[in-house]
């Protein structure tokens, strides 16, 4: 991915964890494997065809953002007493969608992560380490991995999760 592409990126996955700071959850918490469920159906199912997300949340009666920041579109939706944002956006000749995770809900990592590739092929193709801020004892990882195994599929599953499994967010990149 170019320099330009990868800020790009970089620049939408920080609005989205700003955005998730920020979101408030109902005390109710919905499981992880529902969550991972949730970003199967939402992001891996659709990103063929980013407005099947709009479909989506039209009917399911998400609450779209007015403000959705570095997103074309963005929604808020509850799943099982859990807020969530999901956003989708163009870069480039990339399509991307997000579900990301409010603070106090985030998902624990290998039920999430179970859940999400259900029967999918995948291949790990990265992960990059960051070490905790300072002042923080937390660090995190993203996650990379390509639908498929043959390396042909242009599609990418990114995870990104504190060193705790807590996932602050999903998403799915598709190159066309």
């Amino acid at each position: 991915m170019s320099t330009a592409k990868n800020n790009a990126l970089m620049s939408v996955l920080t609005a989205v964890a700003v955005a998730c700071a920020v979101a408030s959850a109902d005390p109710a918490r919905a499981s992880s494997a529902s969550l991972g469920e949730l970003m199967a159906a939402t992001c891996v199912d659709t990103i063929d065809d980013l407005t099947k997300v709009d479909a989506l949340a039209s009917d399911n009666n998400w609450s779209k953002e007015a403000n959705p920041g570095e997103f074309a579109s963005a929604w808020t939706l509850a799943q099982d007493g859990t807020k969530v944002m999901v956003g989708t956006e163009t870069v480039g000749n990339q399509d991307l969608c997000v579900v990301a995770f409010p603070e106090s809900e985030r998902p624990q990592r290998d039920e999430f992560m179970k859940a999400l590739f259900g029967s999918m092929t995948t291949m790990a193709i990265g992960t990059m380490m960051v070490p905790p801020p300072p002042g923080s004892t937390q660090g995190s990882r993203m996650e990379m991995f390509r639908l498929g195994t043959d390396g042909t599929n242009r599609i990418v599953l990114e995870v990104m999760s504190y060193d705790d499994g807590a996932v602050l967010m999903a998403g799915v990149l598709k190159s066309r």
